[in-house]
């Protein structure tokens, strides 16, 4: 689990902000991606600080989490 914390310090740069409008670009959580904020996903991975929202989230890298996970779970 990642958290905004950690993404802000790592690329300062990055919008990942968890509620902007819906049309306004934010970077994915993942691969910094800039995709307008309502054709994102909510990361299975990347959460807030304290843990209740996912991020924002690029398709591709959605799936990449759909498919990590499934490999866990068997």
């Amino acid at each position: 689990m990642r958290t905004l914390s950690e993404i802000r310090e790592a690329h300062p740069d990055w919008n990942v902000n968890p509620t902007p409008r819906m049309g306004s670009l934010v970077n994915c959580a993942d691969c910094g991606k800039r995709v307008e904020f309502g054709r994102t996903y909510t990361s299975l991975e990347a959460f807030t600080d304290g843990g209740a929202f996912g991020l924002p989230v690029c398709g591709e890298c959605y799936t990449k989490e759909l498919h990590r996970r499934g490999e866990r779970n068997g």
